[in-house]
């Protein structure tokens, strides 16, 4: 019987491996979070948000007064 067939080191494995995963996810999601972070430091999503307001009211307005 060699190390590899013993049960107890299988779980082992199977544990460290599960141990290993979780941190990738947590790394990631730490990741995720600071891009997030730094995406709303820059004006890009304000300027999205004021045209996204801005030019359907503008459409409305012109439809509403032009006929």
């Amino acid at each position: 019987m060699s190390l590899s067939d013993h049960p107890n080191e299988e779980a082992a494995l199977k544990l460290l491996h599960s141990f290993a995963t979780q941190v990738s996810f947590y790394h990631e999601k730490k990741a995720k979070e600071a891009d997030c972070k730094s995406y709303f430091r820059t004006p890009l999503p304000y300027i999205a948000i004021a045209v996204g307001i801005s030019l359907p009211t503008a459409m409305w307005l012109l439809i509403l007064f032009l006929p």
